[in-house]
């Protein structure tokens, strides 16, 4: 797939890629934790306004990320000389690999390869699966926002009954099942929650 591309589509696609990846940190939105979140918070000593600060450390960090790109692109000429095409192939691919986060592995080939093209290949290759996996995580989490309400029932705190319990009345004789051993049982409710 990056085979047949030429360095200037590597770069062209590679700049796209780190464009890409600051575009994902900054539509990230910021999530409200749920009242098990808080309340692992709250036992750990931490504020829930802790949650609202790394939020906004992390919308600043994206920030950061984008004016770095930016003077990257805009300063590159400077930085190397037109005229040193291996030098700018070097500097465009480990400047992307710390940009995009890549793993070690990854930047242990880019810094074992000694072809500058392949270098971009390598490191093209390594930014475009990332940004996939953030758009699977994205498409993931849409579909879960989407699933029904009753399928997070995980809360906090004393449970709450089911909304079929709310029917029954003191005095009401019904049956239950309560064990292979027992079976069904017949009984009369004595108290009701309120």
């Amino acid at each position: 797939m990056y085979a047949h591309l030429t360095p200037k589509e590597l770069m062209d696609r590679i700049f796209s890629a780190m464009k890409a990846i600051v575009d994902q940190k900054l539509d990230t939105k910021p999530k409200s934790i749920s009242p098990l979140e808080a309340s692992i918070l709250e036992q750990s000593g931490m504020s829930p306004d802790t949650v609202s600060m790394m939020n906004s450390m992390q919308r600043d960090y994206a920030e950061e990320m984008a004016a770095v790109l930016d003077i990257f692109t805009t300063e590159l000429v400077d930085i190397v000389p037109l005229s040193s095409r291996t030098e700018r192939f070097y500097v465009v691919a480990i400047f992307a690999a710390e940009f995009g986060g890549l793993d070690n592995g990854v930047r242990k080939d880019i810094l074992t390869c000694v072809d500058g093209v392949e270098r971009l290949r390598v490191v093209l290759r390594g930014l475009e699966k990332k940004i996939s996996l953030v758009q699977a995580k994205k498409l993931t989490e849409g579909i879960v926002e989407k699933s029904d309400e009753s399928s997070k029932d995980l809360l906090v705190g004393k449970p709450s009954l089911p909304p079929w319990a709310k029917s029954l009345k003191k005095g009401m004789n019904i049956e239950y099942y309560w064990s292979e051993n027992d079976g069904w049982l017949c009984g009369t409710i004595v108290e009701t929650e309120t």
